[in-house]
């Protein structure tokens, strides 16, 4: 990616090795409760975004095929489902019913399924087209004027015309009980038509066995250039107004405002023959292919770098900007100059260091650079090297800084900060009241006073030529300062290796993942223009509000919200480069910038795409003790029963692996329970008595449905676990009390007699 791309997507997929056992996929779709659906060659596959459950022969009875073709969802929520050899199946709650030629369908082998807008249901089978209405069949073929029986691809258009792809004679459109025949005397390709779909202005595709074709003025044109000759296999518009296009052995192409784009096995695709592609209610693109599994393309909120889009090297230590926009990157083999889409580079043996550690765009254009070899500026094209005998306190550069004043500090790895002003260098140490020589951040707050962080010895205010010092004992929560960041409001952000300082007022306040901080590495602190702090960390990037963080320490929430970014937003890796300032830059256009460990990522803060969808919440099996119970409302238990497993699910697909949940089961939990991530409940030796399970979940951007799915069941008693045996109990005590009582009295008279 040679420049900043608003559709830079993030690819993932699934194999076997993530649990698709078939990976050979003819259709993706996603039913009203919020699943995706697979037709694959071994069977129907159902999808939450974690894990896949299949239907096929061996737990299907009713399923006698396990090559599916087709599938649709119609109006009243039932999955149809198109197989190979053994007709239609119907699922609806859980349950399938049959159809076959027995039923009325012309023929068993069903390649094209199609509800219009009316509901009824359109079948493209080999021995003709069927329609399903009032759960009667209609059956049209060559008798009633198709031109072909075997009906390859099925699609309404606004008109309520029904559009009718064969395999081998041509198109035909049907309305008001009549046929109308397109073929090659129009310009259509004479070979199969696999796909037939109608974009948002109303124009006709048609995807052939020789090209995309669409229809303008009563005749087929071909478009682009670059699909003809490719047999189609796909056709989609995004909610974004791009075309998307499936071929049989070229990936597939994106047509947006005139340009082509290819996506194919060089580009990540897991394999170039495109059988499926989907847009689920969230914008995540799906592609079903032959033999290379399911694909997912999102749109990624980060931007990646690396060697491939012309970067000089991939291990980036260091960023910095200077004032006309050109951003300078420094690496482990050189540094890169990125503007305009564009690396210049410069790299061994004209670049004389060895090892760019660290590098600083100054105000008046130099270029200030960092290694184990001393100081470097480059400016004009002219480069100066500063090193100990120049009066530099160690040649190990670790951290750069330019103050307001036009000060360059330079942080060493054991001597020091030394200040360079006019061409002289002046130094601080612990002799000075420097709390210690290893120097990693610098930051200058609106005072005007530096901060300077320490590898082990915490954190130095310098004021006036004087130190402050301050560690643990005044309430740093590590002396290993890594990064420290002063914002307007007059606080100063320490990151440690302990978890995040805020320096306020004279007082620390910390912050750890036990506060609900992402992560305790903080190893570089930036501030959006929305007051965000985003950090990155050894395990990606993570913002918290700064609101948040004061509502904390003042007692107003109980747990801070962190979202992290990570490869699954277009981050190239998560692990961010530490050790060396400045890791990362704030550019003059709001845009935040990284170094990793794999190149360099940025994010615009002002564009992040927020997922807005609460996910569906899906309570899918109770378990009592390794028993499957039947999730029928009310249902009762019979007693004796002591393990109890709720298995859940939501249905977000942006991010799944961050969706939380939590549940309550009434009469037991008085709060609801925090599960974090797990899609599982547990509970043991419950008493007998009605219950009611509760579950409910957020999306990867915190969005909540609270509504989610309950459960509601009786756990029955034993004989002598009723009210009424009790009462019996107590009754027979009663009763064997008063007959030994009068007893006792009986003998007692007879005594005295």
């Amino acid at each position: 990616m040679a420049a900043l791309d608003s559709d830079h997507y993030v690819h993932s997929v699934w194999q076997r090795q993530e649990g698709l056992m078939q990976p050979t996929i003819r259709v993706v779709t996603q039913t009203r409760d919020g699943y995706l659906w697979l037709a694959t060659w071994g069977g129907l596959v159902r999808f939450d975004g974690v894990s896949f459950t299949t239907f096929d022969l061996q737990n299907t009875p009713l399923l006698k095929d396990n090559a599916i073709n087709a599938l649709v969802e119609d109006h009243d929520g039932a999955l149809w489902i198109g197989t190979a050899s053994a007709g239609m199946l119907r699922l609806k709650d859980g349950a399938f019913s049959s159809y076959t030629t027995s039923e009325g369908l012309s023929s068993n082998y069903i390649h094209s399924l199609y509800v219009d807008v009316a509901g009824t249901l359109w079948i493209g089978t080999d021995g003709g087209l069927n329609r399903l209405t009032a759960g009667k069949f209609t059956s049209y073929t060559t008798a009633d004027g198709l031109t072909g029986n075997s009906i390859t691809s099925l699609c309404e258009d606004r008109e309520r015309n029904i559009w009718i792809g064969t395999s081998d004679a041509g198109v035909m459109k049907f309305k008001d009980g009549k046929f109308t025949a397109y073929d090659h005397s129009l310009g259509l390709y004479p070979n199969v038509i696999d796909v037939i779909y109608e974009d948002h202005l109303g124009r006709m595709w048609f995807g052939t066995g020789q090209g995309l074709q669409f229809l303008q003025n009563g005749r087929f044109v071909t478009y682009p250039e670059e699909l003809k000759e490719d047999s189609i296999s796909a056709i989609l518009e995004d909610r974004a107004g791009s075309l998307w296009v499936g071929t049989y052995n070229s990936g597939m192409k994106r047509i947006k405002e005139g340009n082509v784009t290819s996506y194919d096995s060089y580009n990540g695709l897991s394999a170039n023959t495109v059988q499926a592609i989907f847009e689920d209610r969230e914008g995540s693109l799906w592609v079903g292919t032959d033999n290379g599994g399911l694909n997912r393309m999102k749109v990624g909120d980060f931007s990646s770098f690396t060697v491939e889009d012309g970067l000089v090297a991939d291990v980036v230590l260091s960023i910095s900007q200077e004032p006309n926009g050109g951003l300078w990157i420094g690496t482990n083999k050189g540094i890169s100059r990125y503007q305009s889409g564009a690396f210049q580079n410069y790299s061994r043996p004209a670049y004389p260091l060895a090892l760019t550690k660290t590098l600083y765009a100054g105000h008046d254009g130099s270029i200030w650079i960092g290694a184990n070899d001393g100081l470097l500026n480059f400016r004009n094209g002219k480069i100066t090297h500063y090193k100990t005998k120049d009066g530099l306190l160690d040649n190990r550069i670790r951290a750069l800084f330019e103050d307001r004043a036009g000060n360059l500090w330079v942080g060493t790895q054991s001597e020091g900060l030394s200040k360079f002003k006019g061409g002289e260098f002046t130094n601080y140490t612990t002799k000075n009241g420097l709390s210690n020589n290893n120097v990693r951040a610098l930051a200058e707050d609106h005072a005007g006073n530096l901060w300077i962080g320490t590898r082990d010895g915490g954190l130095s205010k310098l004021k006036d030529d004087k130190f402050t010092s301050y560690g643990l004992a005044t309430g740093l929560l590590s002396n290993t300062v890594i990064s420290i960041y002063a914002d307007a409001e007059d606080t100063v952000w320490v990151g440690t290796d302990k978890g995040l300082n805020r320096f306020k007022a004279g007082t620390f306040t910390n912050y750890t993942v036990k506060d609900g901080l992402f992560s305790n590495f903080i190893y570089s602190i930036l501030e959006d223009d929305l007051g965000n702090l985003w950090m990155s960390s050894d395990q990606g990037v993570f913002r918290v509000n700064k609101q948040s963080l004061d509502a904390l320490s003042n007692g107003l929430i109980k747990s801070l919200i962190s979202t992290s970014y990570g490869t699954e937003n277009g981050m190239s890796v998560t692990t961010c480069s530490e050790g060396n300032q400045p890791g990362a830059w704030k550019g003059s256009d709001g845009r935040l910038w990284f170094a990793t460990i794999k190149g360099l990522v940025t994010v615009d803060p002002n564009k992040l795409t927020t997922n807005s969808q609460p996910p569906p919440v899906i309570i899918e099996q109770l378990r009592s003790d390794n028993q499957i119970v039947q999730l029928e409302q009310d249902v009762a238990i019979p007693p004796g029963r002591e393990k109890f497993e709720f298995h859940y699910t939501a249905l977000s697909f942006v991010d799944p692996e961050k969706v939380k949940f939590r549940y309550k089961l009434e009469r037991v939990d008085k709060e609801w329970v925090d599960a974090g991530t797990r899609r599982v409940a547990y509970y043991t030796n419950l008493p007998p008595g009605a219950y009611k399970f509760q579950v409910i979940a957020c999306n990867n951007d915190g969005v909540w449905n609270e509504t989610g799915a309950s459960f509601s069941f009786s756990l029955a008693p034993y004989f002598y676990q009723n009210y009424w045996f009790y009462l019996l109990c107590i009754g027979m005590a009663i009763l064997i009390a008063t007959t030994f009582l009068r007893l006792r009295l009986k003998t007692l008279k007879a005594r005295e007699h």
